[in-house]
């Protein structure tokens, strides 16, 4: 019921999850296919699901095509959640298509002060921005760049994050690992917004 994303172009995939895996019954399995495993946001207070069980939290979702003009498309998604106690919150989520990028907003509104983790699964691949074939330099602030043969993933945050390697398994059905964007909040209320472009290397 979550409002998960994934990102592709011509083919590249630029915002995956982590997959799924076929046997193993343990934590790794939990880890996965759970929210962390995700392009979500998730509460501390209020889980959805304890070891993919779903819990007592009640979700309503609701979804608005929204076409703006001829060169921009937007989706938004919202999931309305309440907990057994009757805390809740709602989660907005929009996604816009344009013809160079895609960029994904998020909004929440809680009841009370809550945690909350942001997770974004960014491909494997190497890290840092290429001006020519052989220079190499490393983007400040929050911009991650990530090089695909003669392109770029730019991946750029409005408010700070972390990026860890996490496990995954790959469209080869192979055990990797994914760099993860982590953003965490203790708030009743936060937006956050992320752009994704897929540019050629500068000539």
């Amino acid at each position: 019921g979550r409002p998960q994303v994934l990102i592709y172009c011509d083919g590249q995939p630029l915002l995956v999850d982590s997959g799924g895996v076929n046997y193993d019954r343990g934590g790794l399995r939990c880890c996965l296919g759970g929210p962390s495993g995700h392009n979500v946001i998730a509460c501390q207070e209020i889980p959805v699901d304890d070891h993919l069980t779903k819990t007592k939290a009640v979700e309503r979702l609701s979804f608005d095509l929204v076409a703006l003009e001829e060169n921009e498309q937007r989706l938004v998604i919202t999931n309305r959640v309440t907990g057994p106690e009757g805390n809740h919150y709602a989660w907005h989520r929009t996604i816009s298509l344009q013809a160079e990028l895609v960029r994904i907003e998020d909004a929440v509104e809680a009841s009370e002060q809550m945690h909350f983790v942001s997770k974004m699964h960014l491909p494997d691949a190497r890290t840092g921005y290429y001006l020519r074939k052989c220079s190499y330099q490393p983007l400040e602030g929050n911009t991650v760049a990530l090089r695909f043969g003669d392109h770029m993933e730019i991946v750029t945050s409005d408010c700070p994050f972390d990026v860890t390697y996490e496990p995954c398994v790959d469209s080869q059905n192979r055990m990797n690992y994914a760099q993860v964007l982590t953003r965490t909040h203790c708030t009743t209320h936060f937006t956050e917004t992320t752009t994704f472009r897929f540019d050629p290397l500068p000539t």
